[in-house]
């Protein structure tokens, strides 16, 4: 199954995700939203609970991860919440939702 289908599955089912963004460590993020940015990126917008970050002191938050640049992936067993902040009409950020819990 290829990434988008993934992380469909993963918004649908609720459950968490291993990701590997730009090749720099694995990542654990429970992911919300897949859209694209009014610059035509595919995103998906995470809320990132433990691994890798530039930024680990911010962690948990929100991440969004551009789908060109995640460079592994997997579905988890474990499930989540919908976590604090989440905002699907924020269209200013989500300019078209493709999948959102």
């Amino acid at each position: 199954m290829d990434l988008e289908s993934q992380i469909i599955t993963a918004i649908r089912e609720k459950r968490q995700m291993k990701i590997n963004y730009k090749g720099y460590g694995d990542r654990i993020v429970c992911p919300h939203v897949l859209y694209f940015s009014s610059a035509g990126n595919k995103l998906v917008d995470t809320y990132q609970i433990s691994g890798y970050s530039e930024h680990p002191q911010q962690i948990p938050g929100w991440r969004p991860f551009q789908l060109s640049e995640i460079t592994d992936f997997s579905i988890l067993d474990e499930k989540f919440e919908v976590a604090p902040g989440y905002n699907p009409s924020n269209r200013d950020k989500y300019s078209t939702i493709i999948e959102n819990i």
